[in-house]
């Protein structure tokens, strides 16, 4: 049986569908399996509420809520989160 990795799921947000495809293509195939999908800014804020993150993958230019607010957010909000 294998196990999950990384232990916590790393979440991709980006609008454009055939982005988020691509990039959980390239992630599973180095046997990424813990991964969340958000294809609306507006539900990062809800994921964070029931989940723990390992890393936050954001596109910077989504309509409603920019990854850049996004990413402010989070290291406001939870500490361990800091930008690279």
């Amino acid at each position: 049986m294998t196990s999950a990795y990384p232990h916590l799921p790393i979440l991709m947000v980006d609008d454009e569908l055939q982005t988020l495809n691509s990039f959980e293509y390239v992630l599973r195939s180095a046997n990424i399996t813990q991964i969340l999908r958000c294809q609306d800014s507006r539900d990062v804020m809800p994921v964070f509420s029931t989940q723990e993150i390992e890393v936050m993958m954001l596109d910077l230019s989504m309509p409603h809520i920019s990854g850049k607010s996004c990413s402010r957010w989070s290291q406001k909000t939870i500490p361990k989160f800091q930008s690279s």
